[in-house]
């Protein structure tokens, strides 16, 4: 018997529209085995979902079988955004910033320890620099050091529905099986105040919190790219430029 106080298909269906909403900037849309690998939601109840969601004209359907956000939908943001000019500040903020130093910004906010807004620094970015590190097309760059900062920055309630959730992240903090150790790991990024790894392929990934208070935002702005492996990048020069555009980002929430 479910104790649950939960609809869990009501919870399903607003992850979707989570989906929509905020994890799709260019309008691609996705199709039924790219939103399954998204939800883990199994795909014959998956089907159904998006089939009522359409029914409902919240999302719609198009000759390729993928899915996109409907008229709908898109009223609903536009009249629940409190200032719909918000994301293209920020954006610009972000290709300010990417091309000073030339290398793709990516801007991440929570969502129960996943990304649900990203904000590209241009299509060429996602299609050219990003594959350069094999990111996947489907997962935009969901780096490590980005997952961590978000975890770490994360207020009580926040890291507790993480938690609850999806767990503790076990494979984004390499052999974290407890909550003292996950502990431990948070203090020491929220001490340095950022997060820097050197990955596989010699990719240098590096990510920095953006927080607003007076808005309760978070939110990390995350960079990755690959290193020469005779001449490692200075990451402490983009801890600085990262820091700086955070700062400019955080404003812009706050004001």
């Amino acid at each position: 018997m479910d104790n649950s106080p939960y609809v869990r298909s009501v919870l399903k269906a607003l992850h979707i529209l989570d989906i929509f909403g905020f994890d799709d900037p260019l309008g691609e849309g996705f199709s039924l085995s790219e939103l399954a690998r998204r939800t883990g939601i199994a795909p014959n109840t998956l089907c159904k979902l998006l089939k009522t969601l359409v029914r409902a004209e919240y999302l719609t359907q198009d000759s390729r079988h993928r899915y996109h956000s409907s008229h709908r939908t898109c009223m609903i943001q536009m009249v629940t955004a409190t200032h719909a000019d918000l994301p293209d500040q920020i954006q610009q903020l972000i290709r300010t910033k990417s091309r000073h130093l030339a290398v793709p910004i990516y801007f991440t906010t929570l969502s129960f320890g996943e990304r649900k807004m990203v904000l590209q620094t241009s299509d060429g970015a996602r299609k050219g620099q990003a594959a350069r590190f094999n990111a996947k097309s489907d997962d935009f760059i969901y780096t490590k050091p980005t997952g961590r900062i978000l975890v770490s920055y994360a207020n009580s309630s926040q890291l507790n529905d993480i938690l609850g959730r999806w767990g503790l992240p076990e494979n984004r903090w390499d052999g974290i099986h407890d909550l003292p150790e996950l502990v431990q790991a948070r203090e020491k990024i929220r001490q340095q105040g950022s997060c820097v790894m050197h990955e596989a392929n010699f990719v240098l990934a590096v990510a920095v919190p953006v927080k607003a208070e007076r808005c309760n935002f978070l939110g990390a702005l995350g960079a990755a790219m690959t290193e020469e492996p005779e001449q490692r990048r200075d990451a402490d020069a983009l801890i600085v430029h990262l820091k700086d555009c955070a700062a400019q980002i955080a404003h812009v929430l706050s004001t």
